[in-house]
């Protein structure tokens, strides 16, 4: 790992293997920062900050946020945004949190994919009356039956120990947090699609028990 190469480029005076093993211990120290924030905000379950947020506005702010990882594995993104699709409610912080994550997974199922020249991403976003619809599809690896059964688990990664298997778990629990779901279809060696579906507006809370204990029995 990182500490053993810079420990090793110390005792030798190799400038490079310490710089190289610096940075490999930087990076895994953002990584563990950044599983610790995830799992202490979504340990628990949480009531969203519900607002009006635009669909499309919330798609190109996550491109935004990923362009550098995209251009750097050189994947292709190809998007597909209904401006008609218009507002729904949520929280914008945990959306754009679900979408990044679901994204970043695409990309590197196309990283590691070595047997295609040409890797893509395709995102679509839908609409009806009562509901959106985010679609993620990637041309990358593709999942076995048992990696698609344990996606959604905590801490599974089919990455190894580049993968923290918090991506999609958090994912998940956003997107049933806003009485909303994530499916997935994947086929080994084609691709993945993420489709997400969330309600348009807040879900009904249920009555508390006190208040139904109030009301008079039906005929």
């Amino acid at each position: 790992g990182g500490i053993y190469l810079v420990n090793n480029g110390l005792m030798k005076g190799d400038e490079g293997r310490v710089k190289k093993g610096w940075e490999i211990v930087l990076r895994n120290v953002k990584r563990i920062r950044s599983m610790v924030l995830d799992i202490l905000y979504y340990a628990k379950d949480r009531e969203p900050n519900w607002e009006m947020l635009n669909s499309a506005e919330i798609v190109e702010d996550v491109l935004n946020v990923i362009e550098s990882k995209t251009q750097e594995l050189n994947v292709q993104i190809d998007k597909n945004l209904n401006d008609s699709v218009g507002e729904f409610e949520a929280d914008p912080k945990a959306i754009r949190t679900l979408l990044v994550n679901l994204i970043e997974n695409s990309l590197d199922a196309c990283r590691l994919d070595n047997k295609k020249e040409h890797h893509q991403i395709k995102l679509s976003l839908k609409g009806d009356l009562d509901h959106i619809r985010f679609e993620i599809e990637d041309n990358g690896i593709g999942m076995d039956r048992e990696t698609r059964e344990k996606a959604f688990s905590l801490f599974f990664s089919s990455k190894g120990t580049e993968g923290t298997g918090l991506g999609l778990f958090i994912s998940n629990k956003i997107a049933q947090a806003h009485g909303g779901s994530i499916t997935l279809e994947s086929e080994e060696g084609q691709g993945t699609r993420f489709i997400v579906s969330l309600p348009r507006n807040r879900p009904m809370e249920d009555e508390p028990d006190s208040t139904k204990a109030l009301k008079p029995p039906g005929p």
